[in-house]
């Protein structure tokens, strides 16, 4: 029943870190971006989406964006590109797609227990395509009790599985409340286990709000950065620590309010 190797039997290989330069994403893992409504994740998974067949013109990405219309998505996908990307919008058709489907539930109660639904083998098997699959947001997908730990560990269960079995990333999309004693630090909302199942958790918050007499460059930061923190993490610290000297770190991550005003 037991896989029992010596060490040296053992693979050496490590799993390939992607989207080094922006938010890096772990090969066969489940990555979750966690913040506040409005604050931008969908826009920071597109983006994320973006870089990730620019530097690897042989994978393909999907993203299941339940809160935003066809025509937000549309608009903010080109607005990216772009504001980030030396591509024309055409070089993504056949690499990014958008799921324009109501959300599936990939767990349902019975009984009291959370339970693998008849259709996620169905998903799974739709999107065996797709090496980064986003799903916003995470909540719209299971169907148990968002603060029950066990509920939580089941779909988490079912994600890792599917991420390891066939080397996909998949992006949660997650809202998140605040700690009481520390109301500008969001957490990830509901039960422990949505975050403790992944292999990395990056919160997202927006930059300080420009005071009365702000420089241009502190007002463009607001509306054009986010503060990011790793705060899973099980192989990405290095990472970061390499590239930013820390595992909080700014990014631009929306296009110019120029870009904006030219589509």
């Amino acid at each position: 029943m037991l896989t029992i190797k010596e060490p040296m039997s053992m693979s050496d290989k490590i799993p390939h870190v992607y989207n080094r330069n922006l938010i890096p994403l772990l090969e066969s893992s489940v990555i979750m971006l966690y913040g506040q409504g409005g604050i931008g994740k969908s826009m920071a998974a597109i983006h994320s989406a973006i870089k990730f067949v620019e530097n690897n013109p042989n994978k393909k990405a999907v993203l299941w964006l339940t809160e935003d219309s066809e025509g937000e998505n549309r608009k903010r996908f080109v607005n990216l590109v772009k504001a980030f990307s030396d591509k024309p919008t055409d070089y993504f058709n056949s690499r990014i797609h958008f799921i324009s489907s109501e959300p599936i539930r990939f767990t349902v109660l019975k009984d009291g227990n959370a339970l693998p639904s008849s259709d996620f083998h169905i998903i799974e098997s739709e999107l065996k395509q797709y090496d980064l699959i986003v799903l916003d947001p995470l909540l719209q997908f299971q169907g148990g009790d968002e603060n029950n730990n066990t509920h939580a560990g089941t779909m988490m269960g079912l994600l890792k599985s599917w991420t390891a079995e066939y080397q996909k990333i998949v992006l949660l999309l997650h809202h998140a409340t605040f700690y009481t004693d520390t109301p500008d630090k969001p957490r990830a909302r509901g039960a422990k286990e949505w975050v403790n199942g992944t292999r990395g958790a990056y919160s997202l918050k927006r930059l300080k709000k420009p005071s009365v007499g702000a420089t241009k460059d502190e007002i463009m930061a607001f509306y054009e950065k986010l503060e990011i923190t790793l705060e899973k993490d099980n192989g990405l610290s290095s990472v970061l620590m390499q590239k930013y000297g820390s595992t909080t770190f700014t990014l631009t991550m929306f296009p110019p309010l120029n870009c904006l005003k030219e589509y």
